[in-house]
């Protein structure tokens, strides 16, 4: 008997460690418009469900002009998630160093008690790697205690193996601005930067960062 080739690539795929999750949940922004545009229709063995917002886990990427509003924009949509799940952080690179405490209150409203337990903004000591190691250590956490941080979804996403809200674990928000100003380690480092090769060489690692997130 001929081996099916195509049953074969279809049953690697098939891990769960490659392409969609079924059960894919989907964080509302609180921008009503952005949820719409993001959403879609997701199936569960043969349930449909309508979702709004953005993937969970995904890296967002938001573009625009000098001032055009990026990061007030992604600090914004960080506040409106954070306001509904107890458990939720917020972690700010701030390569561009234009973040403070007042301003991240000033936009998203949030209390100084609020602030003071989910907010953690750093500006010095970060490169290209902060941002990997950082989601890392995140992941080993949440992972370690998973069965206390568990948490109803406020997205209103049936499982439906229970017929009751699904358990998540409450979302990290991590913030890079920008991904123009991240520099790697070893360029960091060095007492003098050598023009266009380094600059070159912090675009071609920046541009890999996205990759090492498939883990």
């Amino acid at each position: 008997m001929a081996m099916n080739f195509v049953s074969e690539i279809k049953g690697i795929i098939d891990d769960p460690k490659y392409g969609y999750a079924d059960d894919q949940i989907m964080i509302n922004t609180g921008f009503r418009m952005l949820d719409f545009l993001n959403g879609g229709v997701t199936s569960n063995k043969g349930n449909r469900t309508v979702q709004t917002g953005v993937d969970a886990g995904k890296i967002i990427t938001i573009i625009g002009k000098p001032g055009a509003g990026k990061s007030t924009l992604a600090v914004q949509i960080a506040g409106n998630m954070l306001e509904r799940y107890e458990q939720s952080s917020l972690f700010i690179l701030d390569f561009e160093q234009a973040h403070s405490e007042s301003r991240i209150k000033g936009v998203t409203g949030m209390s100084d008690e609020m602030f003071e337990d989910k907010v953690i903004i750093k500006q010095t000591g970060i490169t290209t790697e902060t941002v990997l190691e950082i989601v890392k250590q995140i992941k080993t956490l949440k992972l370690k205690h998973k069965k206390e941080l568990l948490v109803d979804n406020a997205e209103g996403f049936i499982d439906y193996k229970t017929g009751k809200l699904k358990k998540i674990l409450p979302p990290t928000i991590i913030i890079v601005d920008s991904a123009a100003m991240m520099m790697p380690r070893d360029d960091l480092e060095k007492e003098e930067i050598q023009g266009q090769m380094s600059t070159t060489q912090a675009a071609k690692m920046n541009s890999q960062l996205s990759n090492w997130f498939v883990v």
